[in-house]
């Protein structure tokens, strides 16, 4: 009987946590601030770059919610205007996972790709890293999903250019502000 109990309390525990998790992906555009993509309270570089690689990207989708919040300029396209402006208003830089900066590419430092090595050492033992949601969002450079050392290596790379003297790797005529590729650092000159 006891054994029986026990299991009614996990099985009603677990449906409020798929309840909870359910509302929370479920939420309203409304809920959030124009330009907060990911939804996770802040305008970041993650918010950027998924608006930049979904208008590159075909296969790169967003839902309708994140559609309303990515044109961020209202005028009711979503395009690389808005993905510009938004790369604009960031607080972080894709990459600034110690949230140290102030959303322009010089806030990227060796620290960063540092910390995201530990991230994925540290999940690899399995200790839970430390970081909250914006971090999480911040780490993974290439929108893969997962936070990998691939993702260490383009801030890494990204660290390196611009301590060279290369310019951002995001500044061109068409920017794609996500990293996909980093090639030859002469394309960045």
């Amino acid at each position: 009987m006891k054994n029986m109990k026990n299991r009614m309390i996990a099985s009603v525990l677990s449906l409020a946590t798929v309840f909870a998790n359910f509302t929370m992906v479920s939420a309203d555009a409304a809920a959030f601030a124009m330009g907060d993509i990911d939804m996770d309270g802040v305008i970041t570089g993650h918010d950027t770059a998924m608006l930049s690689r979904s208008i590159l990207d075909d296969s790169y989708t967003l839902t309708d919610e994140q559609l309303k919040l990515a044109d961020y300029n209202e005028d009711g396209t979503v395009d690389q205007a808005d993905a510009d402006s938004l790369y604009e208003a960031q607080i972080y830089h894709l990459g600034d996972v110690d949230l140290s900066g102030d959303g322009t590419p010089d806030s990227l430092r060796l620290n960063d790709g540092s910390e995201i090595v530990s991230y994925v050492t540290k999940s690899a033992a399995g200790i839970a890293p430390d970081w909250n949601q914006t971090q999480v969002n911040l780490g993974d450079l290439d929108l893969d999903g997962a936070i990998t050392l691939i993702d260490a290596n383009y801030a890494l790379k990204q660290y390196a250019f611009m301590s060279a003297g290369f310019r951002d790797v995001f500044d061109s005529a068409e920017p794609a502000y996500y990293h996909n590729s980093f090639s030859n650092p002469s394309e960045f000159a």
